[in-house]
């Protein structure tokens, strides 16, 4: 089994050592550069605004006046793309008889997240509200927990 450095694990940008099963080693022997160094120092994982800064560097410039076609439209588009490109690695396994790949699973997940984080911020609204938001909305509609009867009834919606 690999052993995994935490410090370096949570923000290193070497994630090709611990993909292919090699241990990982600490900062000043790796010679990759973490992702964000202060941050790996401390051993923490990056937070939502965090990453909020760091997927912003990447989004394409305004190529149009107006936010909605540009910032929202590219990432509610980049979403229903990205989720094909999921489901294409989904299909592969239940359809083709190949193993799934969840290194490629769980690099699709981040793209979505990507585009997910540019229309929140194209539309000024916030992540961590709309977290609470769809938590509340599912406390409504299944109170204990999912059943099938709840899952008809969507008491959210009455």
């Amino acid at each position: 089994m690999t052993k995994i450095n935490k410090d370096c694990f949570d923000n290193c940008a070497n994630t090709q050592c611990w993909r292919n099963g090699h241990d990982c080693l600490p900062f000043e022997e790796c010679g990759f550069i973490p992702i964000d160094y202060e941050l790996a120092e401390k051993g923490c994982k990056m937070n939502l605004e965090e990453y909020e800064k760091e997927s912003s560097r990447t989004m394409a410039p305004t190529m149009y006046d107006g936010a909605f076609i540009t910032e929202t439209l590219h990432g509610i588009i980049g979403i229903s793309t990205e989720a094909g490109e999921l489901l294409d690695a989904v299909k592969k396994g239940l359809f083709y008889g190949h193993a799934p790949d969840m290194d490629n699973i769980r690099e699709e997940i981040g793209d979505i997240m990507w585009y997910i984080m540019a229309v929140v911020r194209a539309e000024g609204w916030s992540l961590e509200e709309i977290m609470q938001e769809n938590i509340d909305k599912l406390r409504i509609r299944y109170p204990e927990q999912f059943t099938k009867e709840l899952s008809k009834d969507r008491l959210d919606k009455k």
